[in-house]
């Protein structure tokens, strides 16, 4: 089981840290982080996660909430306004019988899929690879 630690996340303006808030005390208890140097709480990006078994108790299930907020700054007022929030989730169902090493390999993969070029351009831009 990880230790609840302060994050750090990579974009095309640096690193990012997300400050460890309140680690998780039990299943469906999320683990929670926030990027606290933002201009103000409503422009801060938030983090969570959160684990439980699934409903027949042959799984562990793991998701992964992101929330991006994008605000403006008023002219004249200098008042930041908040317009929309960019949510970002993900869901890992980790089927019991499945040997650790194999479970790892999964992950590993799949994080390497999501992290690729071709895939990140995909989320970003909105549309699959055609």
């Amino acid at each position: 089981m990880p230790q609840m630690q302060n994050v750090s996340a990579f974009d095309a303006h640096g690193t990012v840290t997300f400050v460890a808030l309140t680690p998780s005390s039990g299943d469906t208890t999320p683990a929670r982080w926030r990027v606290e140097n933002a201009p103000s709480a409503i422009g801060m990006p938030k983090a969570s996660v959160s684990a439980r078994y699934n409903g027949q108790k042959t799984a562990r299930r793991v998701d992964v909430s992101y929330e991006q907020p994008y605000y403006v700054l008023e002219p004249g007022t200098g008042r930041l306004t908040l317009l929309h929030k960019v949510p970002l989730t993900l869901t890992a169902v980790l089927p019991d019988g499945v040997p650790t090493q194999y479970l790892e390999e999964a992950v590993d993969r799949f994080f390497s899929f999501i992290s690729s070029p071709t895939v990140a351009a995909s989320i970003k831009g909105g549309y699959a690879p055609t």
